[in-house]
């Protein structure tokens, strides 16, 4: 394998004051191409199970398709698993469901029985807790099950709730437990179906605590009054959009990127996508299987 090119010389600050009071610091990200893992993705279904939720999860099965259509027809490595809000004890990250029926490899032997499994068990029920816990529930889920997240596949979390995160402690907590579960922290993204606005109804608040969980991770959000449909049709675009990309761990500073593939610089080929934080290579530059793949830049580290 070729040696990766180390990390330049760090310059001085060009731009101080720019990582507030944070430091700029050079950062790499290194990858290995692999054709197979690229495809490969792993989704959370993190559902409020409290009383008013009964007509979302009815809009989340019966739109299902919409979702995974595209998954199934272009070969995707997948896997999902489903938990609750609920947060209370022997309850929280529980799994509903097996999630050995919920699989790429179940949909190729029976896709309707893999799309009935998931209609049943994502009707989670209305009988959960009041006091919705979200993101304890998706963090005590990879508790739980601390082999079920792939380490070489992408990572997926999608919370669906009517009503504001109650999980115990900052919101910073449980953004930092979920990127402390991959290396790369790039290969995870949230997905929230919440609240945004309110709209009269006196049970609903806004998911602020969601929002800020998903912003922190460059994710993406869905008021819960959008028709299922669109949004689920839109989720799913999203998430094999990433496939084939090389998410950074960190933001660049004013995004400029240094990209090496098997030492030798490249100056074309290859784009930034700075609202997804990938790199994605234009289709006739794409990297052999075994190619190494390093993004150099610099982003800030600590500070406000």
């Amino acid at each position: 394998n070729p040696t990766p090119t180390p990390n330049p010389t760090p310059t001085p600050d060009p731009t101080p004051g720019i990582c507030g009071t944070g430091t700029p610091t050079e950062s790499n990200d290194q990858f290995v191409q692999n054709v197979a893992q690229d495809a490969s993705v792993d989704i959370l279904w993190v559902i409020d199970n409290s009383g008013s939720m009964g007509n979302e999860q009815d809009d989340l099965a019966s739109n299902f398709d919409l979702f995974i259509r595209d998954f199934i027809t272009k070969g995707v490595d997948f896997k999902m698993a489903i938990t609750t809000t609920d947060g209370r004890n022997g309850l929280n990250g529980l799994m509903i469901g097996d999630t050995n029926q919920l699989t790429s490899t179940a949909a190729a032997a029976n896709e309707a029985q893999f799309i009935s499994n998931f209609q049943n068990w994502i009707k989670v029920g209305t009988n959960g807790s009041g006091t919705e816990m979200g993101l304890y529930g998706a963090k005590s889920f990879f508790e739980r099950y601390q082999s079920w997240a792939r380490p070489n596949a992408y990572l997926a979390v999608v919370y669906v709730s009517d009503e504001e995160d109650f999980s115990a402690g900052a919101v910073a907590d449980y953004t930092a437990a979920l990127r402390a579960i991959k290396a790369n922290a790039g290969y995870i993204k949230p997905y929230s179906i919440v609240t945004t606005e309110l709209v009269g109804n006196q049970w609903e608040t806004i998911g602020t605590r969601y929002i800020e969980h998903t912003n922190n991770m460059n994710g993406v959000i869905a008021d819960i009054h959008r028709p299922f449909y669109d949004t689920l049709s839109d989720f799913g675009g999203s998430i094999l959009n990433l496939l084939d990309t090389f998410p950074l761990s960190s933001t660049p500073i004013d995004n400029q990127i240094r990209i090496t593939l098997n030492g030798q610089e490249l100056t074309s080929g290859w784009t930034y996508d700075p609202v997804n934080r990938v790199i994605r290579f234009d289709p006739a530059a794409i990297p052999d299987a075994g190619s190494i793949v390093i993004a150099y830049y610099r982003s800030c580290v600590g500070g406000i």
